[in-house]
C-alpha cells in the first residue's frame, strides 16, 4: 500500500480518477481513536451536540484539532493545494453496528458552489471500513449535470437527506481501508455509503482542507488556518480548543450549527407552510427536539 510520503503515485491517482485509496497514514494500534470518540461522546449531556459534535468536530474535540494539524496529513495535502491551507470543515461518520445509517449518492460540488477546484477531502479510517459495515464507496465515472430525490431523509446522514439519481449499471470502487489508512478524493467525485450490517462500529473522519483564495456563496463561512498565511481574509478565524468541550470553541461551535439548522430546518418546514418559524430552531433545546424528530 502506499504511504502518505508516496507522492508521486498519490498525485498521479488523484489527478486522473479524482481520488486515491488506501493510502497508509497513522500508526493505529488498538483503533485507539475509535475509543477516543466512544469515550469523548459519553461526556456529552446537551441533546443538541450529540448530534451536532459531528460537525466542524475540531471546535469540539481537542484530538480531532490536533489530527487535524498532523504533519503527515499537512505533507499529503500540501502537494495538492500547495503552501497556504485552511481546514475548511471536518466530519464525523459513525454507524453504529447493526444500523439503518446511510450516506446517499452525492457530489459535494452541488452544495458547496465554490469559486474554484482547490480543495480536498482526506477521509481516515479510525475504525476498519469495509462493505459489510457501510465503507465509503465511490463512482469511477463522473456524470454531468446530477439530478437527486430524497431519500429516506430520517437514515440519510446528509443534511438535506438528498440521494444522487444513479443508474443501476454504474461501476463504483468500495473503498476499504484498515483503521488508520485514508482515501483522498475530489469536490467532483460521486460517493456514499451503505448501512453498517456488521456487528461492529464503523469510525470515519473526513477533513475538508481549501486554500484561502476559494470562496463560496452559502456554506461554511469560517476555517482555521492550518498552515502558510491567509492573505485574503473570506473566512473567519476560528479559536484553537486547548481541551476538549472548552467553552468559547462550543460556544463559536454553537452559534455555527445553530444557523445551519434554521437553514436546512426551513426547507423541511416549507413542506407544511411552517418555513416563517425556522427561527427557532437556533435555540438549543429546539434543535434537540428538531434533530430527534425531523432529522
Amino acid at each position: 500500500m502506499p504511504s502518505y510520503s508516496d507522492t508521486t503515485y498519490i498525485l498521479n491517482s488523484f489527478n486522473k480518477k479524482g481520488y486515491c485509496f488506501p493510502i497508509d497514514l497513522l500508526s493505529e494500534e488498538n483503533n485507539f481513536y475509535y475509543h477516543k470518540y466512544i469515550d469523548s461522546i459519553k461526556k456529552i449531556k446537551k441533546n443538541s451536540l450529540k448530534f451536532e459534535h459531528k460537525f466542524k468536530s475540531h471546535l469540539v474535540f481537542k484530538w480531532v484539532n490536533d489530527l487535524m494539524r498532523d504533519k503527515k496529513i499537512v505533507s499529503l495535502v500540501k502537494q495538492i493545494l500547495g503552501e497556504n491551507i485552511l481546514c475548511w470543515n471536518s466530519i464525523l461518520f459513525f454507524k453504529p453496528k447493526k444500523t439503518k445509517y446511510f450516506v446517499g449518492w452525492h457530489e459535494d460540488r452541488t452544495y458547496w458552489r465554490l469559486k474554484n477546484n482547490k480543495i480536498v477531502t482526506i477521509s481516515i479510517a479510525l475504525s476498519d471500513s469495509n462493505p459489510e459495515n457501510g465503507c465509503l464507496k465511490i463512482l469511477k465515472n463522473k456524470i454531468d449535470n446530477i439530478k437527486y430525490k430524497i431519500h429516506k431523509p430520517k437514515f440519510n446522514m446528509l443534511a438535506r437527506g438528498q440521494e444522487a439519481i444513479i443508474s443501476e449499471n454504474e461501476e463504483f470502487d468500495y473503498i476499504v481501508l484498515k483503521s488508520g489508512q485514508c482515501a483522498i478524493f475530489d469536490q467532483n467525485i460521486i460517493h456514499g455509503s451503505e448501512s453498517n450490517n456488521s456487528s461492529e462500529d464503523r469510525l470515519l473522519l473526513a477533513f475538508r482542507y481549501i486554500t484561502p483564495d476559494n470562496t463560496t456563496e452559502m456554506n461554511h463561512k469560517s476555517a482555521s488556518l492550518i498552515c502558510g498565511e491567509d492573505s485574503f481574509g473570506f473566512y473567519q478565524k476560528e479559536p484553537i480548543p486547548k481541551e476538549d468541550f472548552q467553552e468559547d470553541c462550543l460556544k463559536f461551535h454553537g452559534k455555527l450549527m445553530s444557523n445551519q439548522a434554521a437553514i436546512f430546518g426551513k426547507s423541511k418546514l416549507e413542506k407544511f407552510n411552517l418555513g416563517f418559524v425556522s427561527p427557532v430552531i437556533k435555540s438549543d433545546f429546539v434543535r434537540g427536539l428538531y434533530y430527534k424528530y425531523l432529522k
